[in-house]
């Protein structure tokens, strides 16, 4: 799931739709320069990567490819 990746990827945080819980992550990240700045560089990465026509056509091809050699 995308939340999943945003988490592993390390590009941002996933929270609850709780005014608190989301409260706390805008302060964690507004307090903590250095992950905002890890975040920051992996995010374009990330996105080019999930969020690219060129790959997602790729993904696509290689699903379409394992299903006619299974």
């Amino acid at each position: 799931s995308l939340h999943d990746e945003i988490s592993r990827g390390g590009v941002g945080s996933v929270v609850p739709t709780d005014p608190q819980a989301v409260a706390e992550q805008i302060t964690y990240w507004l307090s903590n320069d250095a992950k905002r700045a890890a975040a920051a560089a992996r995010a374009r990465p990330f996105v080019r990567q999930r969020f690219d026509w060129s790959q997602i056509a790729k993904r696509w091809q290689d699903h379409y490819q394992r299903l006619t050699t299974e």
